[in-house]
């Protein structure tokens, strides 16, 4: 919860400007500039060449103050998105022509503190995450997930994470794009509880699991931003295209060679098997292994030799794909209803549809066959049946685990991801979720305890400002020990409050904090 959020929408062609002209307004000249002329990205910028743009930020200024402090801005936007707006049949927009039609606070509060951000494209023919700076500011079509750790984002990009998403999300465009609903996509996701013995043999390896899972977070995203940096024309899309097809063992065009060898694509591709191995560990799965070896390529099937994986639960619930092509919706037999604990409804299972589209082989003879995941393994088992056999299995196993984790959240037991953001005042008050702390963001601030003495959160915004303005000047205090002051207002609303001084200039964010 919290987390995931869609970027902002600036309505207005206006409001993005080229490097060049964000210096003819000032950049690099005025520092507070910075902050408000901002590195901006699409979904196609991420996926194939960015356009190397910048968006005009105001939020949290009125018109005054943008005329007061950035007059050049103030008559940019008076000439180029004021008269558009003046027609705009929604009235804040029209009221608030300087800002963005969409400024998306809850996404701005879930950034606080961060020195950089997970994102992925919302509508992508290939399911990846990267790291954003956190000065970038994301554009509506990407999903800005607010989690600075190399784990989380090994675990998002790895096959597991992809079927789910695959299988839960929707479709869109000519080409039938898998479309990333963050509500069925991400919220509903069931991490692995890292910190929990996954080996049955009274060990707690997962300490250097973690620090594995971090390292080859670090290393995917690192790779790709280098070997891009070295080949101005090297996308993400193609360096994926060329690894679908490293996995399925189709010849490389000369195009494709060429792709192969600026963005060291096998290298790629390593990185990508040695982490869904390692999310199989995490989760205890490791009874797939060698269905996701022959999956990824790595392990012909004639010579297949593992054990069948174990049947999991079977999920009782199907698809059923809107005739319009929009989002699916889940239906549930009678004899299986899925919790729908504080928003954990599991996702339908695609039996046939998500299958084929995941195998990206044309389908399969016959309907996918339900079985829970065991394994075939004789010498007529293809890749497509190990694909199948996978897919489905991951699917059936990652319901029921939502299904657990919707009763553990019955009782009390939430499993938060970023607890010092998603709960503070909780973050140390229940025993359990100490295990996340072997998970924690990096360089996101440890949870404190509650101040007992807490501060009534004043009803009018000018208290507000004043309240917290007296707070900071006792000291540099981070957004969560500043939540811990005060008595009823929530993390979003006041790192929301602190952002907007922090834009005004009434007080200085540094990684210690906020102070005067």
């Amino acid at each position: 919860a919290k987390l995931s959020n869609r970027g902002v929408i600036p309505h207005g062609d206006g409001m993005t400007v080229s490097e060049a002209q964000a210096q003819e307004l000032g950049l690099g000249r005025l520092p507070a500039l910075e902050a408000r002329l901002r590195p901006y990205l699409n979904g196609r910028d991420l996926t194939q060449v960015a356009r190397g743009v910048r968006v005009i930020d105001m939020f949290g200024l009125t018109a005054d103050e943008v005329r007061t402090q950035f007059p050049a801005i103030y008559q940019w936007l008076l000439q180029r998105v004021k008269p558009d707006r003046d027609q705009n049949p929604r009235l804040s927009r029209r009221l608030n022509w300087w800002l963005f039609g969409e400024n998306q606070p809850k996404m701005r509060a879930s950034l606080i503190e961060l020195h950089r951000f997970i994102v992925t494209g919302q509508t992508a023919k290939h399911r990846f995450f990267v790291f954003l700076d956190a000065e970038v500011l994301p554009d509506d079509k990407l999903i800005a997930i607010g989690s600075s750790s190399a784990v989380k984002l090994a675990i998002l990009s790895c096959r597991i994470h992809a079927t789910w998403a695959l299988n839960s999300g929707a479709n869109l465009g000519v080409g039938n794009d898998p479309v990333y609903n963050k509500s069925s996509c991400f919220d509903k996701f069931p991490f692995p509880a890292l910190a929990s013995p996954i080996l049955g043999d009274g060990e707690q390896p997962n300490k250097i699991l973690v620090e594995k899972l971090r390292s080859l977070g670090e290393q995917l995203d690192a790779h790709r931003k280098r070997q891009q940096a070295a080949h101005a024309g090297l996308t993400l899309t193609g360096m994926y295209n060329v690894l679908e097809k490293l996995k399925s063992g189709e010849p490389l065009t000369d195009k494709e060679k060429i792709i192969h060898e600026q963005g060291l694509v096998s290298v790629l591709k390593s990185l990508h098997d040695e982490i869904d191995l390692a999310v199989l560990e995490a989760y205890g799965w490791g009874d797939l292994a060698g269905l996701m070896q022959v999956v990824n390529g790595n392990c012909p099937s004639r010579e297949l030799d593992y054990p069948s994986p174990q049947p999991s639960p079977r999920a009782a619930a199907v698809l059923r794909t809107n005739t319009d092509g929009g989002a699916r919706e889940p239906f549930e037999p009678a004899e299986s209803a899925l919790a729908d604990t504080s928003g954990s409804l599991a996702p339908p299972i695609n039996s046939g549809q998500g299958a084929d589209a995941l195998r990206g082989e044309g389908g399969g003879e016959g309907q996918a066959d339900m079985s829970g995941g065991r394994s075939n393994t004789s010498e007529s088992m293809t890749r497509t049946d190990a694909i199948r056999q996978l897919d489905e299995a991951l699917l059936e196993r990652l319901v029921a685990l939502n299904k657990e984790r919707a009763a553990e959240e019955a009782r009390g037991l939430i499993r938060y991801l970023r607890p010092e953001f998603q709960n503070p005042a909780l973050a140390n008050a229940i025993p359990k979720q100490a295990e996340m702390a072997v998970d924690s963001d990096d360089d996101a601030p440890a949870a404190t305890k509650v101040n007992k003495d807490k501060i009534a959160w004043p009803k009018t915004l000018p208290e507000q400002v004043r309240a917290v303005l007296d707070v900071l000047k006792t000291g540099t205090h981070s957004s969560v020990a500043l939540v811990g002051r005060f008595k009823g207002v929530k993390a979003p609303k006041l790192g929301e409050l602190l952002q907007t001084l922090v834009d005004m200039g009434r007080i200085r964010e540094t990684k210690l904090g906020f102070s005067t």
